[in-house]
């Protein structure tokens, strides 16, 4: 009796650990997209103009596979099961330098850091603060970023950009589209600048 109930208790134990790796969840990945390419073959005129990305810094807690919300002011959830498919660091950069490339026409950027100090025209810097999806469930970017005038490193122009874009829905993969629409933002907000700095340089020309 006591062998039979041993065998029945281990059979038991062996069917729940079966069970248990039956259900285990597969971890899904994600990345950053950046704008929609200009079409080739468009008449899009090219510029000259000369670019540098990065630095760009985040912050610790988000540098890690798993995707990071915010479940209040002060605690973080980790996503086990829903990772970054690269380092999320190298695929903001990837995104900015994209987004920028496309909205200022310009094949010329390079990313942090270059061989030759002095090669480009305009260097842009950002440091991230927040990049996660908020208790309400809106995905936000915070962040202060700066264009240094890539010859002589004075900061001509930065401030502080806080955005905030509502997911389709509550999966990753919404929220991994809605903080790209963010960083499609931010690139938005930088490449205006230059166009503003790039305008202001071109008038001051003429007057001299």
């Amino acid at each position: 009796m006591k062998k039979s109930l041993t065998i029945l208790i281990t059979l038991s134990a062996l069917l729940m650990g079966l069970s248990g790796c039956a259900t285990t969840q597969d971890t899904r990945f994600y990345l950053l997209s950046s704008l929609p390419q200009i079409p080739a073959g468009s008449q899009v005129k090219r510029t000259k103009l000369t670019l540098g990305i990065g630095p760009i810094n985040i912050p610790e807690y988000l540098d890690r596979p798993q995707i990071v919300t915010r479940s209040s002011r002060n605690a973080l959830r980790l996503a086990e099961f829903h990772n970054w498919a690269e380092q999320l660091k190298s695929n903001i950069v990837q995104v900015v330098a994209e987004n920028l490339s496309i909205l200022l026409t310009t094949d010329q950027v390079k990313l942090y850091p270059w061989p030759l100090p002095g090669s480009i025209d305009y260097q842009v810097v950002i440091n991230v603060i927040q990049f996660e999806r908020n208790p309400a469930g809106n995905a936000v970017l915070l962040a202060h970023w700066s264009i240094l005038n890539g010859r002589k490193q004075p900061v001509l122009t930065g401030r502080t950009a806080h955005i905030t874009v509502r997911p389709q829905g509550r999966d990753y993969k919404s929220l991994a589209g809605a903080l790209s629409e963010a960083l499609a933002d931010l690139s938005r907000e930088i490449a205006g600048s230059i166009k503003s700095i790039k305008l202001k340089k071109s008038i001051k020309s003429k007057n001299q």
